[in-house]
């Protein structure tokens, strides 16, 4: 039980940064879509934040992954480093 409080205090610091939001869906980018599709998903508290210029983003490219000092690109090493940073199996079956 104190492993889980712990892990979620640290969740609270996630902060994945996407396209702008478009009618009412999470951003307007497929790839934004997955990794905040992943988040829900694997039931991690985060703080969606919608930028339009990218160019401080990890690779100049959205969407990235806030969390303390780190910053994380591409929606593939992003689902990656929540898998491995939070133990996530999400394709577990």
């Amino acid at each position: 039980m104190q492993r889980i409080t712990a892990i979620v205090q640290e969740e609270a610091g996630l902060t994945p940064c996407s396209d702008p939001a478009l009618f009412g869906v999470a951003g307007d980018n497929g790839y934004g879509l997955k990794v905040f599709a992943c988040l829900k998903s694997a039931g991690l508290p985060f703080s969606h934040t919608h930028i339009s210029d990218a160019s401080s983003a990890p690779r100049a490219q959205r969407p990235y992954l806030i969390e303390g000092d780190d910053a994380v690109g591409n929606r593939g090493r992003i689902i990656s480093y929540l898998t491995h940073r939070y133990g996530l199996t999400l394709d577990a079956g």
